[in-house]
C-alpha cells in the first residue's frame, strides 16, 4: 500500500512539475502547502506559499525582513492580471509574475508605503515577492525559467 501511494505522489508531482495538471490542479496542490523551494537557474530559494484566498490577502504584511533566500509565491488558479498592493507592508520587495514555468515581467523596488496596484503587463498564474534589490543582485531576466518544488508540510 506505502508503494502505491508513493508512485501516486510521485506521478502527481511529475505532472506538475511538467505542467500536465490544469491550473486549478496546481492550486489545489499547494492549498495546505506552507513552503515550496524555488529554482530560478542555478539561484535557490525557500518560499512561503500563498494559495488561498486568505493567505494571498495577507501576504508579507507585518514581516519585518527577508533573507536573500526567502520570499513568497502567491499561487491562482488561472492566468490574470492579478493586482497586489502593498497593504501592512514594512519593507520594500521585488516581484516576479511567472506564466507556468517562465517569468513574464517584473517589477522592482517597490517601496513598503507604494500606495498604488501592483501588476505584470501579460497575464500571470504565479507571484514570487522577494527581498527589494533581489533582482537586480541575480540578474534575473524576462523569460527566465523557473522551478518549483514542493516540501512536505513541516511545522
Amino acid at each position: 500500500m506505502a508503494g502505491l501511494v508513493c508512485l501516486f505522489f510521485r506521478l502527481d508531482f511529475y505532472n506538475f512539475i511538467h505542467h500536465k495538471t490544469s491550473h486549478q490542479d496546481r492550486q489545489a496542490n499547494y492549498q495546505h502547502q506552507k513552503q515550496a523551494t524555488v529554482f530560478i537557474g542555478n539561484r535557490e530559494l525557500t518560499v512561503k506559499v500563498a494559495a488561498s484566498p486568505t493567505e494571498r490577502y495577507r501576504g508579507l504584511s507585518g514581516q519585518k525582513n527577508l533573507t536573500d533566500k526567502q520570499g513568497m509565491l502567491f499561487i491562482h488558479s488561472q492566468p490574470a492580471y492579478h493586482r497586489y498592493v502593498m497593504r501592512g507592508m514594512l519593507i520594500p520587495l521585488d516581484f516576479l509574475f511567472i506564466r507556468g514555468k517562465k517569468i513574464v515581467d517584473l517589477k522592482t523596488e517597490i517601496p513598503a508605503d507604494y500606495s498604488g496596484d501592483i501588476q505584470g503587463k501579460i497575464p500571470y498564474d504565479l507571484i514570487l515577492e522577494l527581498p527589494a534589490g533581489w533582482v537586480k543582485r541575480n540578474r534575473v531576466k524576462i523569460g527566465e525559467t523557473v522551478e518549483i518544488i514542493k516540501k512536505s508540510d513541516r511545522k
